[in-house]
C-alpha cells in the first residue's frame, strides 16, 4: 500500500522513475503468485476428498442431479479470480451438495470400500461383496448400473 501511494505522489509530481514502477511490479508480481499458491491450497484442501470421491462414484452418479450441480460449482470456483465471492460462495455451496449426496447415499464403509475397489480398475470378485453391499446396490438402484462377467 505504502509503494502504491508513493508511486501516486511520483506520479502527481511527474517524478516518473522507472526502476521504481519495476522493483514495485516486480514486489506485486511475487505477491500476486503468493496468493495464487495460497488460493489454490485453500480450494484444495476444502474439496479435494470431495472430488475423489466423487470420481469414484462417477458412473454410478451419472445421471443424479447433484452431479451436474457439483460439476458447475467446481467450474466456477476454479476459473474464478483469487477469493471472488462467488467462488467462495461456490465453494460452500459445493461442499452442501455433496454432503447431500452422500447422505441421500447412505453409504457405509463397507460399501464404499467395495465401490472403491469397483472403480480402481482392479479386478473384483463377487467375493468382495457382502450381504450389507449387496443389499444396497439392490436398494439404490445402482444394480443395474453394475455388469457381471465370467473369465
Amino acid at each position: 500500500k505504502e509503494s502504491i501511494s508513493e508511486l501516486k505522489k511520483k506520479i502527481v509530481k511527474d517524478d516518473y522513475d522507472k526502476l521504481y514502477v519495476l522493483n514495485l511490479k516486480k514486489s506485486l508480481d511475487v505477491n500476486y503468485d503468493l496468493l495464487a499458491a495460497i488460493w489454490r491450497e485453500y480450494i484444495t484442501n476444502k474439496t479435494s476428498a470431495r472430488s475423489e470421491m466423487i470420481i469414484t462414484l462417477d458412473k454410478l452418479i451419472a445421471d443424479m442431479p447433484e452431479k451436474a450441480t457439483l460439476q458447475t460449482k467446481k467450474t466456477i470456483f476454479t476459473a474464478a479470480k483469487i477469493g471472488a465471492p462467488n467462488a467462495v460462495k461456490a465453494i460452500d455451496e459445493y461442499i452442501e451438495t455433496y454432503d447431500k449426496l452422500m447422505s441421500k447415499l447412505d453409504l457405509k464403509d463397507n460399501v464404499l470400500k467395495f465401490l472403491k475397489l469397483l472403480t480402481s480398475g482392479e479386478r473384483v470378485s463377487v467375493m468382495d461383496m457382502d450381504d450389507e453391499v449387496y443389499k444396497w446396490l439392490k436398494t439404490s438402484g445402482f444394480a443395474n448400473k453394475i455388469l457381471l462377467k465370467i473369465n
